[in-house]
């Protein structure tokens, strides 16, 4: 059944959305084949319409992706690039497309792709004037990650630093996103057993979230942790528990949005604390957890 066009007033990929965004699948897909046949159609007599293909096919592939239909999407997306490439300008509209492609790799499990995608985004942001600094340290920062899963440590540790440099340079040290870079960093030195950097980087990002976020929030959880894992790994073992302990309370207060993170926390002081032959200590622990654990599943 063909779909009557929405307003008019609103652009192809507002209108497509509105579809999505009430649950009318099919007369957001007839809606969109509609459009882009139509384009289609024109286009041997009228060049200039190649760009506007080539964003129609964009938004369909956004609503193909959110589907979780990806060969579909990425179809759409590269279509849509072999048209633009055909076109001078269009650089944000290309790095747009780009980084599409990469994150849609990436969340597929295609690290070389990904890897490529990303890339190419970075470049084509590099190219804007003025270059968009804050979407390239987030493709640097999923880089870093894909980086340190295949094992190339110098590569994920340059663009882990380089995420943290654009991030700080655009948005200063008291920022939720420098901190999260800061606390990225520490957790990549800490794998690769250099303590003291990781506790300078776990400290920096404690202390930003604190004053951001507050002593309570599950952000600065996350930073108690990691800050006493590093104290634990260097020696520091009674520094390391408090902090453990500053953890656990902090995620506590943050059972219902925070229950994986808790457990994780709690798997990690147990730990400590059964090294420390502590059975007493690792008993408490575990009834203090399993009645957190329980209080949240009886509220559920």
């Amino acid at each position: 059944m063909e779909a009557d066009p929405p307003t008019q007033t609103l652009t192809f990929g507002e209108q497509l959305m509105l579809y999505y965004e009430s649950g009318e699948i099919d007369e957001a897909r007839d809606f969109a084949e509609a459009f882009i046949d139509d384009i289609r159609m024109r286009l041997g007599s009228d060049d200039d319409l190649e760009a506007e293909l080539a964003l129609a096919l964009e938004s369909q592939s956004d609503m193909y992706r959110a589907l979780g239909e990806n060969e579909a999407a990425e179809m759409g997306y590269l279509e849509g690039l072999h048209f633009l490439q055909r076109n001078e300008g269009f650089e944000e509209d290309r790095a747009r497309i780009n980084s599409s492609l990469a994150v849609l790799h990436d969340f597929s499990d295609d690290p070389e792709q990904a890897k490529k995608y990303y890339l190419r985004a970075i470049q084509h942001f590099e190219g804007l004037e003025p270059p968009a600094f804050l979407d390239i340290a987030d493709f640097c920062n999923n880089l870093a990650f894909i980086y340190e899963s295949e094992g190339n440590i110098d590569e994920a540790e340059s663009f882990f630093k380089k995420a943290l440099t654009l991030t700080q340079s655009e948005l200063g040290m008291e920022d939720e996103n420098t901190a999260l870079r800061y606390n990225n960093l520490g957790t990549f030195y800490f794998k690769k057993d250099e303590q003291e950097r990781a506790k300078e980087l776990h400290f920096t990002a404690l202390n930003v979230r604190i004053r951001l976020l507050g002593k309570d929030h599950a952000d600065t959880a996350e930073s108690y942790h990691n800050y006493a894992l590093v104290m634990v790994r260097q020696g520091h073992v009674d520094e390391g528990l408090e902090y453990f302990e500053l953890a656990m309370e902090c995620f506590e207060k943050n059972l219902e949005s925070a229950l994986e993170e808790y457990e994780t926390v709690a798997a990690n002081y147990r730990d400590v604390l059964d090294s420390l032959n502590e059975p007493g200590l690792v008993n408490d622990l575990d009834n203090r957890v399993q009645e957190k654990m329980y209080a949240v599943k009886a509220s559920a």
